[in-house]
């Protein structure tokens, strides 16, 4: 388990995904012998050399490119949250399948007519990934910025890093446009129903926790948990009653509410305009959310709770509530 890397939370596949997009770009960037995980029609058709499919989905021929990859997969890896990593990995895994075969009848097709179609990186990938993000992941500001008078939102910058990458060279347009069609078949067919066979799940599971992150709360609370443990075995029966049975609570201390909350209810009272001579109401006296608000996060991957306690926690905030999910808070 990862707590250093808040933001994978819940997405241990989109992780390691981006894990093999670093590794095997910077080997095919800086070493010779990793230039044989890039895609090459001449070796591949010649030379029998069919690892170059599978390798060749995950390295990029340029930094560029695989710095934009890797920003788009951060991004997408709240498709994992909704759909549940088994369910992910094994659209992942028949995309990755369908996209080999399909390489293999370009380079084919390419080397009959003594040309090179030597693109990789997974653009079918993207391409099918990218058309459920549009479909099924909600916009949370419609008008986040503005550019010569254009209100875009927050999943402008996604779409604006797609189009820089693709821009680069147009052959990635005949890997990105299946690879969009495919997720459009995935989403009103059964095909998305796809489920690894057993032996798969045996492995996905056994590598699952190499790839899992904790959100940094847990890690704090594992932490303290570990300190009292600790102390508990070092001192014995000599540790002070407080620490073994715990905090005790001053009388105007509400119990079972963080400190940050208390305290900013205390400022709450010192700002003008409320009650009792320029006194507000505490911070717990916020408005409950609004349903619409948890269906928002909701749509994220996050389950209700879950969405109800981060918008407690930024007074019905949608993005900043979806901020502290998204990065494990």
């Amino acid at each position: 388990m990862h707590p250093d890397l808040s933001g994978f939370y819940g997405a241990p596949v989109t992780y390691a995904i981006c894990v093999g997009v670093a590794a095997t770009s910077a080997a095919a960037f800086f070493t010779l012998p990793g230039r044989n995980l890039l895609i090459d029609c001449e070796s591949i058709t010649r030379n029998q050399q069919y690892w170059r499919l599978i390798t060749g989905q995950f390295a990029f021929d340029h930094g560029i490119a695989a710095s934009f990859g890797l920003y788009l997969l951060y991004q997408f890896r709240v498709l994992e949250r909704q759909m549940g990593s088994q369910k992910f990995g094994s659209n992942i895994l028949c995309i990755i399948t369908l996209s080999s075969f399909y390489m293999l009848c370009l380079c084919q097709l390419w080397s009959k007519k003594y040309r090179t179609f030597d693109t990789s990186g997974g653009y079918m990938l993207f391409g099918f990934l990218l058309f459920h993000y549009h479909r099924f992941i909600p916009r949370l500001q419609p008008n986040a910025f503005t550019i010569f008078n254009v209100n875009l939102s927050d999943k402008s910058l996604t779409y604006i890093m797609i189009l820089l990458m693709l821009g680069r060279d147009v052959r990635t347009l005949l890997l990105f446009v299946p690879g969009w069609y495919l997720g459009l078949l995935w989403s009103t067919t059964r095909l998305g129903n796809i489920r690894l066979p057993w032996m798969m799940t045996f492995f996905f599971k056994l590598f699952q926790p190499l790839f899992s992150v904790v959100p940094a709360s847990a890690v704090l609370a594992q932490r303290q948990r570990r300190a009292m443990e600790a102390q508990q075995r070092v001192f014995g029966d000599r540790l002070p009653a407080a620490q073994v049975q715990g905090p005790q609570h001053r009388p105007d201390e509400r119990v079972g509410v963080p400190q940050s909350a208390q305290s900013q209810g205390y400022r709450d009272q010192l700002l003008p305009g409320g009650p009792h001579d320029g006194m507000l109401a505490p911070h717990l006296a916020a408005r409950p959310p609004s349903q619409e608000a948890i269906q928002q996060l909701m749509a994220l991957g996050f389950d209700r709770d879950r969405s109800l306690r981060a918008l407690q926690i930024t007074d019905n905030n949608v993005e900043a509530a979806a901020n502290r999910l998204l990065n494990g808070l």
